[in-house]
């Protein structure tokens, strides 16, 4: 898909360049997310990472607000909106942001839009939702008690 080069549709290339977008931002806030939760927070580095990934993700947002918002009707306008990752604010501690993924990460999705039945919008984010409450550290036995005793 790297390789690939829309020649005649702005629609194709928003897709695909919202496609590696999505890639590439989630790849980066993953793996700085996975160094700031075990970096000391009172290094320069850390404060570094930290302003790099707010960074990343006002790159995303704002790629994001503009192609979801100048026109708002059109099929990939919706498919973006819908399928956009949830950015964690700057305030939330480490420890929560899991919680506010699972709380947040349906946000801008409208299951009424029948015009996205059909592409892999809805299908997307609800394995992105699923793997939010997959917690590989924990064994499978443990993890299916608490899903239990909800």
């Amino acid at each position: 898909m790297e390789s690939l080069k829309v020649i005649n549709s702005e629609t194709n290339k928003f897709y695909y360049d919202y496609i590696r977008l999505n890639k590439t931002n989630k790849t980066k806030t993953d793996l700085l997310n996975l160094i700031l939760a075990r970096y000391p927070d009172d290094d320069a580095y850390y404060e570094a990472t930290n302003n790099r990934l707010i960074e990343i993700q006002k790159e995303y947002f704002k790629f994001v607000n503009k192609t979801s918002q100048s026109e708002p009707s059109t099929f990939i306008s919706r498919y973006i909106s819908t399928s956009q990752l949830p950015i964690i604010p700057k305030n939330i501690e480490i420890d929560g942001q899991l919680d506010y993924l699972k709380s947040h990460s349906l946000d801008n999705v409208d299951f009424n839009d029948a015009g996205l039945i059909f592409s892999d919008a809805f299908t997307n984010k609800t394995i992105e939702y699923l793997t939010y409450y997959r917690n590989p550290q924990l064994p499978s036995a443990f993890r299916k008690r608490i899903y239990e005793s909800r």
